[in-house]
């Protein structure tokens, strides 16, 4: 299945890459990207793998998440199943205030 990726979850990405390069090293941002892409196989292979979470805001209906693969697995990949397609549509730490931040644009603090 093709998995599509949002400009939110774009822009998450470049900021959590760019953060763990200036914080941890280039070797913990590339696994960081790594485990990203691994978890973006996945889904294309297994859409409905992820979690089904319930949110008031009507913008955040029939939203999923998954984790993304260890050793980042508190990060969480936020998307939708569409016939033939996965888009997916951000990319936080899952103990974030959730409803609010998936909400926010990315960098929004």
């Amino acid at each position: 299945m093709n998995v599509s990726r949002s400009p939110w979850f774009r822009k998450d990405v470049e900021q959590l890459c760019e953060y763990f390069l200036r914080e941890a090293g280039e070797r913990v941002s590339r696994n960081f990207l790594e485990a990203v892409l691994i978890t973006l196989e996945h889904l294309a292979s297994f859409p409905e793998c992820g979690f089904a979470r319930e949110f008031e805001h009507p913008d955040l209906q029939a939203l999923r998440f998954i984790p993304l693969s260890r050793p980042c697995d508190r990060y969480l990949v936020f998307y939708r199943v569409h016939p033939g397609e996965v888009i997916v549509e951000r990319l936080m730490h899952g103990y974030r205030d959730l409803p609010r931040r998936l909400l926010d644009p990315p960098g929004a603090e």
